[in-house]
């Protein structure tokens, strides 16, 4: 809000916000936890096959819990 004298557009922004009760913010923390889950899908699958593991059934049921708790 401080910048808005600065940077009106920042205010049109927020308002038209306020009133169709959407959020820039929320959808962007949205995107950033999925964007963290996806990466830490690909850390997983790189760091499994760079130590050469076999994925059978419990493996496979750790990383649905791993993915699924976003750990």
């Amino acid at each position: 809000e401080r910048t808005y004298f600065f940077n009106p557009i920042t205010f049109f922004q927020n308002k038209f916000n306020s009133i169709s009760g959407t959020h820039y913010n929320d959808y962007q923390d949205y995107r950033n936890e999925i964007q963290d889950l996806v990466d830490k899908q690909i850390e997983t699958a790189i760091i499994d096959t760079w130590e050469n593991k076999k994925v059978d059934k419990k493996r496979y049921l750790e990383y649905i819990e791993m993915l699924s708790n976003g750990e």
